[in-house]
């Protein structure tokens, strides 16, 4: 899916290997500075802002707990599949979209990040 803005695609960034990611494990990585986290589980492949949006802290030192990813620090839960935070709604994840291809993962920003 592509996702147009002022008449430009955003990039795709080439992360890394498919066959490097384990189902049931976080790994980080970057995009420039930024970091991402990406979860594999049995559904698929999700990449978010390797950030919690309550307290900032990094969630790929936390755990993916089933279909949720545990934030180090608080142990909120949010779902691997949409970044929603079920016991604390206001907060969610920054998703990235995400492709395979030829054995590698993609990623592309959903919307533009400002900082």
């Amino acid at each position: 899916m592509r996702i147009m803005e002022h008449g430009q695609d955003r990039p795709w960034h080439k992360l890394v290997r498919e066959d490097a990611l384990t189902v049931g494990q976080l790994r980080m990585a970057r995009i420039g500075v930024r970091q991402v986290v990406i979860a594999r589980t049995d559904n698929g492949i999700r990449i978010y802002r390797n950030r919690c949006p309550h307290a900032g802290a990094p969630l790929s030192g936390g755990r993916l707990d089933g279909e949720h990813i545990i934030c180090p620090r608080h142990q909120w839960a949010f779902c691997v599949d949409d970044g929603q935070c079920p016991e604390h709604p206001i907060y969610a994840l920054r998703a990235y979209n995400v492709e395979v291809r030829d054995g590698w993962v993609y990623a592309q920003e959903q919307e533009e990040e400002i900082w």
